[in-house]
């Protein structure tokens, strides 16, 4: 016996429900699957951001560099004291050709695009700091340039977080790293972020290069381990 249109419709119609229900379901476990994967991958693609911009911002530290008879700019650490724009300041017209003159839309695209990595989750803070090390003048042969004996070996700029709440007022002086205060007497916190990329943070070293590297590697007083050259 010929089977009717209703019911070959309502089989058809229970079959399809099923199908549906199941490829909802294959869905739902490649999703859950590939999630971890594709976050994994997006944190990493911004890890690799964070390390051009620190590439870039070493770039326009070498062109002031050479427009200053190799003298580096100067972090808020220095700087105001020596009559000159900290490094953030001083660097704005080899990025976007212009002078800083006081806010303006450039310089907030600046701060809050080259700047600022991806994965930098405050509004107020310098995302990054230079190593004051060149500007603390205890040795004549260093006067604050670009050429340590071995620029390979020190850090120049790294990821900098605060060891102080946020607050609109704490933004002046906290563009810059000084080392020599771990040490004693002073035994004061890292000013590096040691967890903005999970296991390792970026830094830039005098030689331009970029390495991505847990904090525990760049400076260890147990084994003398020190990119940072805190001793001066």
């Amino acid at each position: 016996m010929p089977y009717s249109s209703k019911r070959v419709g309502r089989r058809f119609t229970a079959f399809t429900l099923v199908e549906l229900l199941t490829v909802i379901s294959i869905i739902a476990l490649l999703v859950s699957i590939l999630m971890p994967a594709l976050n994994k991958s997006r944190e990493a693609a911004k890890t690799i951001v964070c390390q051009s911009q620190l590439k870039q911002i070493f770039y326009a530290t070498n062109l002031y560099c050479i427009d200053h008879q190799d003298a580096l700019p100067r972090s808020f650490h220095s700087a105001i004291a020596n009559r000159q724009m900290p490094w953030g300041y001083a660097l704005m017209p080899y990025i976007v050709g212009m002078t800083y003159k006081g806010p303006s839309d450039d310089w907030d695209n600046l701060y809050n695009g080259l700047y600022r990595c991806p994965q930098d989750k405050r509004t107020i803070k310098w995302s990054y700091g230079k190593n004051v090390w060149p500007e603390l003048g205890k040795q004549k042969k260093q006067k604050n340039t670009i050429t340590p004996r071995t620029p390979s070996a020190y850090i120049l700029f790294g990821e900098l977080t605060s060891v102080q709440p946020e607050t609109p007022t704490s933004t002046m002086g906290s563009d810059h790293i000084m080392a020599f205060q771990w040490l004693p007497p002073f035994l004061s916190q890292p000013e590096i972020a040691l967890n903005r990329h999970g296991l390792a943070e970026n830094y830039v070293y005098f030689d331009g290069h970029t390495k991505a590297l847990p904090f525990r590697k760049t400076f260890d007083t147990g084994t003398s381990l020190d990119f940072w050259k805190t001793i001066y």
